[in-house]
């Protein structure tokens, strides 16, 4: 073979090599898959459950799941739905069997069942040196915190209450929208007129209506706290009962007589019809006002202080917590905080109805104006501030359930004193909290 024409092969072959090489720097992996460009790490699969779920949201996390998969490629997320009616119970399985998700979605309410088995993941480190930290609200941080005062969870919005008014019939009255507890009282009872069929409040006297009474006592207790420094409850403190015979007087001088049993259809039905004029409800009910009543017909205003110049939040919030038990802890971090980074915690909290957990938000007029502003300006208010909520605690979903709501019908029906349903509320908590303290320390 000639010299020129092993130089011409060899020059060929030297390009159909460069052409390969430049054409797929791809890798195949072990499980048949392929890096893409720049990314040679093998690919993980991260497990993530969404346990409150409905149609709508569920198609919003899986698009924003998707969008963390294309800026991750080497991260490969396994998405998962839990049916509400069976999300705690699985989890609770899933927490025996260190089977929990990398990340799933987590009720306040099942905080101390996983946490204090050593289930759920602190954040504080990853938090340390997670770049929007600073721009995250206060209240975060403080309400992820609730258990041993360590961040086992990150709140993915606020759910809150406020003040609904039916405008005309606040008019009516010639007054102000209420600011106080009492001007909370005289307003309603001022727009009660029993023979016309219309009343001031809907009163929340079904399932978890005890999360308003203990709003109003304590606002007058002045501590966002269930227990003191004893360790003692303040609802039956003297504070704490006068916040509760203002709560009871309510009903008694300006409620249906059936809202004993009112829930959140019955609260927002009464209202939305006119039947009454002040109702107190969560986020999701401004767009059902604006349905049902139309623009104009009702605005929002913060809730109530009492005389203690603040009041509290008692609403149950929910957010994103890791497994202790994850094998890929820094994937299910950045899953995590990418789902709660600045943009995508806009998409979903406009989505969903949530007040947003960063700043920001304040320049933002989807929550900053209208009717659902109250939300955002309470959370940013010096007079408004979440309950301490005692979720840890395993005996709190059957108090505010159930426990809570028999005692304060019993009150409200006359076959109680206002002294001994405090009481009574007081020492469930106690003996409760007296079992944990056994058990954990």
């Amino acid at each position: 073979m000639s010299k020129k024409l092993i130089s011409v092969i060899l020059a060929c072959l030297l390009v159909l090599t460069l052409f390969a090489g430049c054409g797929n720097n791809a890798e195949k992996k072990e499980d048949g898959t392929q890096t893409k460009d720049g990314d040679k790490g093998e690919q993980v699969t991260i497990t993530f459950a969404e346990t409150l779920p409905n149609e709508a949201r569920t198609e919003l996390l899986k698009e924003m799941v998707s969008e963390f998969e294309e800026q991750n490629p080497n991260i490969k997320v396994e998405f998962q739905t839990i049916p509400v009616d069976q999300s705690k119970d699985k989890l609770l399985t899933m927490a025996a069997g260190k089977a929990l998700p990398d990340v799933f979605e987590l009720n306040d309410s099942w905080l101390g069942s996983l946490g204090v088995g050593g289930h759920l993941e602190s954040l504080e480190p990853y938090i340390e040196n997670w770049e929007n930290k600073d721009g995250l609200v206060d209240s975060v941080l403080t309400l992820g915190r609730s258990l041993d005062d360590t961040a086992y969870w990150i709140p993915y919005g606020f759910y809150g209450t406020a003040v609904y008014y039916n405008t005309e019939m606040l008019e009516a009255t010639g007054m102000e929208a209420p600011t106080t507890t009492d001007e909370f009282y005289e307003v309603a009872k001022a727009m009660t007129n029993k023979d016309e069929g219309k009343y001031g409040y809907a009163f929340r006297g079904g399932p978890y209506g005890g999360t308003h009474a203990i709003m109003w006592m304590l606002s007058h207790v002045g501590s966002p706290d269930f227990f003191d420094e004893n360790g003692e409850c303040v609802f039956d403190t003297p504070e704490g009962i006068e916040g509760l015979k203002k709560y009871a007087a309510l009903y008694k001088d300006t409620a249906p007589t059936d809202s004993t049993s009112w829930g959140f259809r019955e609260c927002v039905t009464g209202f939305t019809t006119g039947v009454t004029g002040l109702v107190i409800q969560s986020n999701e009910v401004v767009q059902i006002c604006d349905e049902k009543m139309g623009e104009g017909k009702f605005d929002t205003a913060m809730l109530p202080v009492g005389t203690s110049g603040k009041t509290y939040d008692t609403s149950g919030q929910a957010g994103y917590a890791m497994s202790a038990h994850s094998k890929h802890k820094e994937e299910a971090w950045k899953l995590l905080s990418f789902l709660n980074s600045p943009e995508q915690n806009m998409k979903f909290t406009k989505a969903t109805g949530f007040t947003p957990i960063y700043k920001e938000a304040e320049n933002d007029p989807a929550f900053s104006e209208g009717p659902a502003g109250v939300y955002l300006e309470q959370i940013l208010s010096d007079k408004v501030e979440f309950a301490k909520i005692p979720s840890y605690l395993p005996e709190w979903s059957d108090f505010i359930a159930n426990y809570s709501t028999s005692e304060l019908q019993k009150m409200v029906m006359g076959e109680q004193s206002v002294e001994d349903t405090a009481k009574n509320l007081a020492d469930y908590m106690e003996k409760a909290q007296s079992n944990w303290d056994k058990q954990n320390k």
